[in-house]
């Protein structure tokens, strides 16, 4: 699994950020927020390029503080484990998603 994901990573990674959470897979678009679902990365892919055909994800998306780490030293940041402001956003979105679609029931809104 780990060089198809590799691979989505490599062709699509500047257009959507790559989750996978509550037994799903996620791209992000980078440039709005909205985001896909899948089963398998497979799944994933195919979604990825019907998306980004009927509505191409700008590949210079640089959102504001994406390159704020470069100031950051190597010392052990407090915090710096935390899951960035994208990775919150696709995790708050998949808490919408139907139970039904999305079970697993020792995860919840605390978590974020």
């Amino acid at each position: 699994m780990l060089p198809a994901l590799e691979a989505l990573a490599f062709h699509w990674g500047d257009a959507y950020l790559l989750s996978y959470f509550r037994d799903r897979w996620a791209a992000l678009r980078r440039d709005n927020y909205r985001f896909i679902t899948a089963d398998t990365l497979t799944e994933l892919r195919n979604a990825i390029e019907a998306d980004y055909e009927n509505n191409p994800v700008p590949r210079a998306y640089d959102p504001s503080g994406a390159t704020d780490y470069l100031d950051a030293g190597d010392d052990d940041i407090p915090g710096d484990d935390d899951p960035d402001a994208e990775t919150l956003t696709v995790l708050r979105e998949l808490l919408f998603v139907p139970d039904a679609v999305l079970d697993c029931p020792d995860w919840g809104q605390d978590h974020l």
